[in-house]
């Protein structure tokens, strides 16, 4: 089981491992001889899951179910079958949903320290967010949904003087626009 960098993972494989069968834990990495065996979970540094978590998470596999239940039979974990066509997209979305999502709220959370003192009045906005992003049905609200184009453009305005959040916020904007809208009908 190699829980290394992906870039490390082929030259280390073949340094020292081409007579074992071996997993990788990489969500983008794909080798035939190396299987691949992602855990759809963040493991950010210095946490510790619980057991009962680890075991509810699910893998992602680029290899067929019998080499699974031939050397991996102790992981009780749901399965998602991946093709090696797939795995940089499936990667992708992970990236997207997942880090982005941190880097925006800890970004929140600084602002509301910095400007009203302190964040933990965030705290149940971010649990009704993520039920909603739990849900089944697109929960969307908020000035793009409502095509409320005079609050967009003062937000516009507000943080025309922080490029990088501006270009953000239009860039959800445009997303929203063009990539999303068969997902909110």
């Amino acid at each position: 089981l190699l829980a290394i960098s992906t870039d490390s993972i082929l030259s280390f494989y073949e340094r020292n491992l081409t007579d074992k069968v071996c997993f990788h834990f990489s969500g983008s990495f794909y080798h035939e001889d190396i299987f691949g065996l992602h855990p759809l979970m963040s493991f950010p540094k210095d946490s510790i899951h619980s057991i009962d978590n680890l075991k509810r998470m699910s893998f992602a596999i680029d290899f067929n179910e019998q080499v699974f239940c031939e050397y991996l039979s102790f992981f009780p974990n749901p399965r998602l079958q991946l093709s090696k066509e797939d795995k940089i997209f499936y990667h992708f979305l992970l990236v997207f949903s997942g880090n982005f999502t941190k880097y925006i709220w800890e970004f929140t959370k600084n602002e509301f320290s910095k400007r009203f003192r302190e964040n933990s009045h965030l705290d149940q906005y971010l649990i009704q967010t993520m039920k909603e992003c739990l849900d089944e049905k697109p929960n969307f609200t908020g000035p793009l949904e409502r095509k409320e184009n005079s609050l967009i453009n003062d937000y516009n305005l507000l943080t025309k003087d922080r490029k990088e959040l501006n270009n953000l916020f239009n860039a959800f904007r445009e997303f929203r626009e063009k990539e999303f809208n068969e997902i909110c009908q």
